[in-house]
């Protein structure tokens, strides 16, 4: 007999995938799933080939193998993202696409004066955190080779195969179409769009920034606030401490308007810490 009540273990195959990995420890840890095809169903939302196994012997705790391709396959044609003419692109450490070859271009929708736009525009509806999460990922270091779900500009969601690795201070990009796999556009409508609203915030019809002063602040939020996928006030605030670390956001139901301020009051002392008098 299986003990139950003991906790699941999780096993990402394959296992070399630093990136694929991380993500779904991460999502395994903060969410609890009823069965494996409540987590194939989670995690295909990002990954269409993903597939979850129960191991199902008796006499150990429940064992779930996450097959990132359906199942384990021999890499038996190497590094495919290696070849010349594949479609690649170039992010910088800010999530911004800031290079992008012909095809790439093609693919995804885009112009040449598109570029400097973030990546998340492009990633298909209702996976915006775990996108996130998996820029993150690879940009701590960690490569992914993984087929994933993008939604190019004025297209339908498409499923390609994405190598992603760290490179300097910029992230390189190579993918290709993974044509083998059945997208389901229904995702991509008006379900996919239902589905979404629950989670996000609407957008706001007035951006309030503060200090109110700070016109560079407020310019540069409004601007992150029309780049982002899928918007709230703490996203959108968790966009901007990349270069302001301690803006906060807030989004009151009820309130059409959306608040992020610069520099939340400290808990002690003044505001206007020049002022004082013990300071060099």
């Amino acid at each position: 007999m299986r003990d139950e009540t003991q906790p699941v273990t999780i096993r990402a195959i394959p296992s070399n995938d630093g990136a694929f990995v991380a993500l779904v420890e991460r999502i395994t840890r903060d969410e609890t799933f009823a069965s494996p095809d409540a987590l194939t169903t989670r995690l295909r939302r990002l990954f269409p080939r993903v597939l979850v196994r129960d191991r199902a012997l008796s006499g150990e705790g429940p064992v779930w193998y996450v097959y990132r391709d359906g199942s384990w396959r021999p890499d038996v044609h190497g590094p495919w993202w290696t070849r010349p003419g594949l479609p690649r692109i170039v992010v910088d450490d800010a999530g911004r696409i800031v290079e992008a070859n012909h095809l790439a271009l093609s693919l995804l929708g885009l112009r040449p004066d598109d570029l400097s736009i973030a990546a998340t525009e492009l990633v298909a509806p209702g996976t915006l955190p775990d996108a996130s999460a998996l820029f993150e990922i690879v940009r701590s270091g960690r490569a992914l080779n993984a087929t994933v779900l993008l939604r190019p500009r004025g297209g339908e969601v498409i499923a390609v195969d994405l190598r992603a690795a760290r490179e300097g201070r910029r992230l390189v990009g190579v993918f290709r179409l993974a044509s083998d796999v059945e997208v389901e556009q229904a995702r991509d409508g008006r379900a996919a769009d239902a589905e979404a609203a629950t989670q996000v915030d609407i957008e706001p019809h007035r951006l309030e920034t503060h200090p109110a002063e700070d016109v560079v602040f407020h310019q540069y939020a409004a601007e992150l606030l029309a780049s982002l996928a899928e918007p709230t006030a703490e996203r959108l605030a968790l966009a901007l401490r990349r270069l302001y670390p301690r803006t906060r956001g807030r989004h009151v139901d009820g309130d059409d308007a959306w608040t992020v301020t610069r520099d939340p009051a400290p808990e002690h002392g003044t505001a206007e810490w020049w002022l004082d008098g013990a300071l060099p």
